[in-house]
C-alpha cells in the first residue's frame, strides 16, 4: 500500500485507492490544488484533522516532520506547529515532543468503536456525552493542558486564558464536526468545566 501512496501523483489516483473518506480526500485535494507535497500526509494512518494541521504546515513552510506522526491527535500537531514558528531549537522541541507522547491518549481496544453510539453533533459530544468519531469523550482537561504546556501563553491569566482554551476548542470542533456550529448551551458546558480548573500561573507556582 505504502508504495502505492507514494506513486499516486493525481486525485484520481489516491480516489481510486478507496482507503480515504470524503474528508480526507478534502484535505489532498486542497494540499494537490495548493501545489504541496501530499505524500508527507496523504495515507490513511492520518485522520482528516491530522491532514489538515500537516497540510497548514506545509502551507506556511514548517518542518512537519518533527508533528507528522499519528501518534499525536491534530490539537498536539497544531500545539508543535506553533511553537516551531516560535523558533525553539531543536534539543527543545525534542523536549515538548516527549511530553506530548506522554500525554497522547491510548488506543481502543479492537472492537471497541464498534460497540457504541458516536456524535453526530457537537451538542452530542459535550452535552450528551458521546465520543467522537476516534472514540474520545469531551474533556476540557484537554485544552487546559495544551494552553498550560505552550510557553507563548503563559502571559495569559484569568478569562484571557480561558478563552485561549476555547479558541482551540473551536478550531477543533471545526473539524471534527464540519458545517456544525457550537451554540450557547455548548459554550455554557465549555465554561462551566473550565472554571473548575482554573489556571496555572508559573511566577506564583499555584492554581488560581
Amino acid at each position: 500500500m505504502k508504495r502505492y501512496i507514494k506513486a499516486a501523483k493525481t486525485i484520481e489516483d489516491y480516489k481510486n485507492m478507496g482507503v480515504f473518506d470524503k474528508w480526507q480526500m478534502k484535505e489532498i485535494r486542497d494540499g494537490l490544488e495548493d501545489g504541496l507535497d501530499v505524500s508527507v500526509y496523504a495515507d490513511p494512518k492520518y485522520d482528516k484533522d491530522q491532514m489538515y494541521e500537516i497540510r497548514r504546515g506545509l502551507e506556511e513552510g514548517v518542518d512537519v516532520s518533527w508533528y507528522a506522526d499519528p501518534e499525536y491527535d491534530n490539537l498536539q500537531m497544531w500545539q508543535i506547529h506553533q511553537i516551531l514558528k516560535s523558533g525553539y531549537g531543536k534539543e527543545q522541541m525534542k523536549k515538548i515532543r516527549e511530553i506530548l507522547k506522554e500525554k497522547t491518549p491510548q488506543p481502543q481496544r479492537n472492537g471497541q468503536r464498534n460497540r457504541r453510539a458516536y456524535a453526530k453533533t457537537i451538542e452530542d459530544y459535550v452535552i450528551h456525552g458521546l465520543p467522537d468519531s476516534t472514540g474520545n469523550e469531551f474533556d476540557v482537561v484537554k485544552y487546559v493542558e495544551i494552553v498550560n504546556d505552550n510557553p507563548a501563553y503563559w502571559e495569559l491569566s484569568g478569562s484571557d486564558f480561558h478563552d485561549k482554551a476555547f479558541e482551540l476548542f473551536e478550531k477543533d470542533m471545526e473539524h471534527k464536526f464540519p458545517g456544525d456550529e457550537i451554540n450557547d448551551d455548548v459554550e455554557a458546558k465549555f465554561y462551566d468545566d473550565i472554571s473548575d480548573y482554573g489556571y496555572y500561573d508559573e511566577d506564583y507556582d499555584e492554581e488560581y
